[in-house]
């Protein structure tokens, strides 16, 4: 598999998550806005506010050109950033959540899922790097009779 080809399925990949999350959070808002830290202001603005953003972001890394798709590569970061410092705050105050809901799996859980953030982050990256331009595959030498 060539490396367009390995980045195609790490974008593709991206994408979905992205995209997919981002739509999560109008379909199922609350789920969001339970894990925001009290200290945040307006909640459910910040969720849909993030939602589109996951939504542009997976699509952005899509657009033909490379300065558009690393912008969209520096907005999932930065919004995988944020995310992470809700992550930690989660991880730091355990369950029960906002309204009381218990996290599956409890405290470990909101512990282990802390790395993965930067899994995220290089999966982002990878999708969006620039490859260099593949050389032409060399012609072939006539064969004589």
């Amino acid at each position: 598999m060539s490396p367009k080809s390995k980045q195609y399925l790490v974008r593709a990949f991206v994408t979905l998550i992205f995209c997919g999350v981002g739509v999560a959070h109008f379909t199922q808002a609350e789920r969001f806005v339970r894990n925001m830290p009290p200290y945040l202001p307006a909640p459910l603005t910040l969720t849909w506010v993030s939602g589109v953003f996951e939504i542009l972001g997976g699509l952005g890394i899509w657009a033909p050109w490379q300065k558009l798709r690393r912008l969209a590569s520096y907005g999932l970061i930065a919004l995988l950033v944020s995310v992470y410092i809700v992550n930690i705050d989660m991880a730091f105050h355990g369950s029960p959540l906002r309204d009381g809901t218990v996290v599956p799996g409890g405290a470990i859980t909101l512990w282990l899922r802390l790395p993965f953030q930067f899994v995220f982050m290089w999966m982002v990256m990878a999708a969006t790097r620039e490859l260099p331009a593949e050389s032409p595959a060399p012609a072939s030498a006539p064969v004589s009779p």
